[in-house]
């Protein structure tokens, strides 16, 4: 089961990060912190995205409308794992950050426009806004409002496939907003094991960045983690929604911390998983691992201690969640 190797090293994350809290003092500019996670319902059959090669291709555009929401691509078949929209909500007495990730292949201006006006639409405080997609290759297609893209990876823009997009963001904003809470925060670096290999036979980043927020009283908040991988476990010819690897192994997370976990990719390059297909993306020796490696099952000597970020209150140095990774 991909979740036993989560279990271990959340358990030892959420306790590093008890005594973080517990050792909080006040600070004069505290920081609130909100999470939420919504499932995104785009429209049936609108075309997976990401990869360009014929598999995914019609062998004809779709010049008859025989579909709804695809053109030059093949219209999804269903829904592997949910897709995910997350976001989280940080606020200051004079900053305020809105950061959501999106099990997309990729994002651009005019899409991050469209989000920031329909914000504005509906009286959600103006914020920073921090919009990341999960480089998934098997992400809902037709949101990019750009012919080359559709052309070569996204297919054609489909208004409605990018309004249920953008929607699930906003709410999700709107929720985190509602939840947010006195925070803390804690982060560490650790080694990832080996689930990534190199394209180009180049050297890999296999760093893991953690960075979990809690209630002044330790419970969890939020978990944001960045790796860089690209979605890639399924083939193309897989034509099933789905948020890949990464998608997988943030639900894992969320399942054992019982709040939103955030995904943000790396400098992925040319970094692939090291194992492909179906049986891989179940296989803890995977995507499991992806997730394992940074909260906490690491061999010893990996992690790497980081400061506690500033927040509600300000923790022992070099304690919570990175001397937790190490135990």
């Amino acid at each position: 089961m991909i979740g036993r190797s989560f279990v271990l090293g959340l358990l030892l994350a959420g306790a590093g990060l008890t005594a973080v809290a517990s050792a909080a003092e006040r600070c004069v500019e505290c920081v609130t912190a909100g999470a939420a996670s919504v499932t995104v319902q785009v429209p049936p059959g609108a075309p997976p995205a990401g990869y360009g090669g014929m598999k995914r291709r019609l062998a004809f555009p779709d010049i008859f409308d025989r579909y709804p929401h695809a053109f030059w691509f093949s219209p999804s078949t269903g829904v592997r794992d949910p897709l995910t929209t997350r976001a989280l909500v940080l606020e200051t007495g004079t900053t305020r950050l809105a950061w959501v990730t999106f099990d997309l292949v990729a994002v651009d201006g005019t899409f991050v426009r469209a989000l920031e006006a329909q914000l504005a639409r509906v009286g959600v405080p103006r914020s920073t806004l921090l919009v990341s997609a999960s480089h998934t290759h098997s992400g809902p297609g037709a949101f990019m409002d750009s012919r080359l893209m559709g052309l070569v990876a996204v297919d054609r823009f489909d208004s409605r496939v990018r309004d249920a997009l953008v929607a699930s963001a906003v709410t999700a904003i709107q929720r985190a907003d509602r939840a947010r809470a006195p925070a803390l925060a804690a982060s560490a670096s650790v080694t990832a094991p080996p689930v990534t290999a190199s394209r180009l036979g180049k050297a890999l980043d296999h760093e893991i960045v953690v960075l979990k927020l809690t209630k002044a009283d330790g419970a969890p908040l939020a978990l944001l983690w960045n790796f860089a991988i690209h979605g890639t476990m399924l083939s193309a010819a897989d034509l099933r929604l789905s948020g890949d690897v990464m998608g997988v192994a943030s639900a894992r997370l969320e399942e054992t911390l019982g709040v939103p976990a955030l995904f943000v990719n790396g400098a992925v390059g040319d970094v692939s998983p090291a194992r492909h297909g179906e049986v891989a993306m179940v296989d803890r020796s995977d995507a499991g691992r992806v997730g394992a490696g940074g909260l906490g099952a690491s061999a010893p000597g990996t992690g790497h201690d980081t400061e506690d970020l500033p927040a509600h209150g300000r923790a022992p140095r070099g304690g919570g969640l990175a001397r937790a990774v190490l135990r």
